[in-house]
């Protein structure tokens, strides 16, 4: 094995372990760690046997391995932004929702009484 496919697979391994303790400390959700146990996998994979990437570029008709790593790496992250963005706007709105019943709920009540203290 090359120096870069061991160093592939020491970080997938480390990687692989850092999933598994966010997971036990409850950082990271079952499909979380699903996710990223299949991603590490696979890293692993190729670091070990780098030649699976041309024969599943050449069955989706692409010419090299590296290209079809470099697609699905691009598909992924815009895939992640796109879900990411989702969910912040979610967030901004439960927040904006938030905000107005807790005003709601503290605002002084408004009535045409005068206050006590003799202001109008």
């Amino acid at each position: 094995m090359h120096p870069i496919q061991w160093i592939m697979l020491v970080f997938a391994a480390i990687a692989e372990i850092a999933v598994v303790a966010g997971f036990r400390r409850g950082k990271i959700a079952a499909k979380g760690i699903f996710f990223w146990t299949v991603l590490w996998l696979l890293v692993g994979l190729v670091a070990v046997w780098p030649d699976s990437t041309y024969i599943f570029a050449r069955w989706a008709g692409i010419t090299r391995g590296a290209d079809l790593v470099l697609y699905l790496g691009f598909l992924a992250v815009f895939f992640l932004l796109f879900r990411h963005t989702l969910r912040m706007e979610k967030i901004e709105r439960d927040l904006a929702a938030l905000v107005r019943v807790l005003a709601l709920r503290d605002a002084p009540e408004q009535t045409n009484q005068p206050r006590a203290d003799g202001d109008k």
